[in-house]
């Protein structure tokens, strides 16, 4: 009798481990996921930087993009996608 009731709490405890595995693995690719789209980002603003369209006036916002600007937003989208990556990296141990 004991051992039964210890037997199904043991597999209500590994039941909702599973879940949490599923949960990560879901956190895990939507990170992955985020981590592409900004990469593609970080590759467009060095595609803006080597296609010669530099400086760029902007109607909305009201910005002209220049050389340094570019350059600090290849920089930072860079850093945001080696994070998401990390973060991801992490949630698979």
């Amino acid at each position: 009798m004991v051992t039964q009731v210890v037997h199904e709490e043991v597999q209500i405890v590994e039941e909702r481990v599973r879940g949490l595995r599923g949960t990560r693995s879901l956190a895990r690719d939507a990170l992955v996921f985020f981590a592409g789209a900004e990469a593609f980002h970080t590759l467009s603003h060095v595609w803006l930087g080597l296609s010669g369209m530099l400086p760029m006036e902007m109607q909305f916002p009201p910005i002209t993009i220049t050389q340094g600007l570019n350059v600090f937003a290849i920089v930072v989208n860079a850093l945001i996608t080696v994070g998401l990556l990390y973060g991801a990296r992490r949630l698979t141990r």
